[in-house]
């Protein structure tokens, strides 16, 4: 079983590898490798069922100048109407921020019932019931972690994307947090006494 065949080739002395010495090493471990074989295609089902049908929706939202304050002078000049200066990095800053504000996820969560799927979740059982308040807290923490908001470069709009493993309830949410976002940004940049 171990033996090795010697050919004697013009005085030099080569040792013959046959294919059963070459596959020894695999029959002395076959436990370690049918083992890593089995963990290894458990892991890649497993996977395959916990990653399968994730929906993406998204919606972008352009930041621009509502509108021109014209100057106020004394003289008698013909006013010129001048071009909006362009948005600057902390003005987009700031509506990201506002998209991202925890008043408005946990409208969004009321909205769209968010509460109610974390009530339901799998290891919802093996806990202590929740009250409603906790329940929206814990929905908004976990909205805010899904939410992908982000200034584009050198544009002046905010990418927003949500993924889901329901396609409706990702529409939902975006639909939700856009109308929601308008209202907002409306109520925020409102002039004083309009």
């Amino acid at each position: 079983m171990g033996e090795l065949n010697y050919l004697e080739i013009r005085g030099e002395t080569t040792v013959e590898v046959t294919l059963r010495d070459i596959l020894m090493p695999l029959f002395r471990h076959r436990r370690l490798i049918v083992l890593s074989f089995v963990g290894v295609f458990l892991g890649g089902i497993l996977a395959a069922l916990l990653l399968a049908n994730q929906y993406q929706a998204h919606f972008r939202v352009l930041v621009k100048r509502e509108r021109v304050d014209p100057a106020v002078s004394s003289e008698a000049s013909s006013q010129t109407i001048q071009p909006a200066p362009a948005v600057t990095e902390e003005e987009i800053n700031s509506e990201v921020e506002l998209i991202q504000s925890d008043d408005l996820l946990r409208k969004v969560v009321l909205a769209t019932g968010l509460q109610e799927k974390e009530n339901n979740s799998v290891l919802a059982f093996m806990r202590p019931k929740k009250t409603e308040e906790a329940l929206v807290s814990t929905a908004v923490q976990r909205l805010a972690k899904q939410l992908n908001v982000a200034a584009v470069k050198k544009t002046d709009l905010i990418a927003v994307t949500y993924q889901s493993t329901d396609p409706q309830l990702a529409y939902r949410v975006l639909t939700a947090l856009s109308d929601l976002y308008l209202e907002k940004h409306l109520a925020v940049h409102r002039p004083p006494g309009a």
